[in-house]
């Protein structure tokens, strides 16, 4: 009996000395494990860091890329406002003379709702003490008549019809006018075909613009201009999708 107790008292003692060892190592490993864990997020946190210029660089490449495209071509994409501002960075005015082109257009549409435009021609007409006036003759077509319309802005910039007359189409005539209908959302405007003038010729005096198909280069849309510099004539041909110089000669 004597012997049994000393062998319960011996591991008694035993357990005492074993229970605070193994509270020992579970504080250590608890208190260890936070800075594991510190460890870990630090690693993630500088990779991180370390892969963020490669994202940001591979943006910048992609932008640059993105400039030299919508830079190469005067007519770089409608999407980003007009021709000009693309060229220039700036939100360009219209000139009076876009407002009125566009006033003459919405006058045609008006007075023949379901027609084409097939040619607009411009003519600038000067006048004493600076003043000008200007008159925007459009030929347009649908399926049976042809119409010719002319509208007349004087120098106080009031506008009106001074024409409209309608012809039958010719059955030949009806092919044509429907390979040759303009569609003006997709080319230059007036202002942005006289900044590709301005560009060829800074002191260009343009008198008379033109807008249509031409018909022996597959219906190509062109922009044709007649200016003075000086005494000097000049004709240029522009093409009216992109802004590309077709034709510029001088007249003998």
């Amino acid at each position: 009996m004597k012997k049994k107790l000393l062998n319960v008292l011996a591991f008694l003692s035993f357990g005492a000395l074993i229970i605070p060892a193994f509270a020992v190592i579970a504080e250590e490993t608890s208190s260890e494990a936070p800075e594991t864990s510190v460890e870990v997020e630090s690693s993630e946190s500088s990779e991180s860091v370390e892969s963020a210029p490669s994202d940001s660089g591979s943006s910048s490449g992609e932008a640059s890329a993105s400039d030299e495209e919508s830079g190469s071509t005067l007519a770089t994409s409608q999407e980003s406002g007009s021709l000009l501002e693309v060229a220039t960075g700036d939100e360009v005015e219209e000139s009076d003379l876009q407002k009125y082109f566009k006033e003459a257009v919405r006058k045609f549409k008006e007075e023949y709702p379901g027609a084409e435009i097939l040619t607009i021609d411009v003519k600038k007409i000067e006048k004493l003490e600076n003043m000008v006036a200007y008159t925007f003759d459009i030929d347009g077509a649908d399926a049976e008549m042809e119409y010719d319309f002319e509208y007349h802005v004087d120098e106080n910039g009031k506008g009106t019809v001074q024409k409209s007359q309608e012809t039958k189409l010719d059955v030949e005539d009806q092919d044509i006018a429907a390979r040759a209908a303009l569609t003006l959302e997709d080319y230059l405007t007036i202002d942005e075909f006289n900044a590709v003038i301005e560009k060829e010729n800074a002191d260009a005096n343009v008198h008379e613009w033109t807008i249509d198909r031409d018909d022996d280069a597959n219906y190509q849309a062109v922009w044709a201009a007649e200016y003075k510099d000086g005494t000097d004539k000049f004709d240029i041909e522009v093409d009216a999708e992109n802004g590309k110089v077709i034709r510029l000669e001088k007249d003998n």
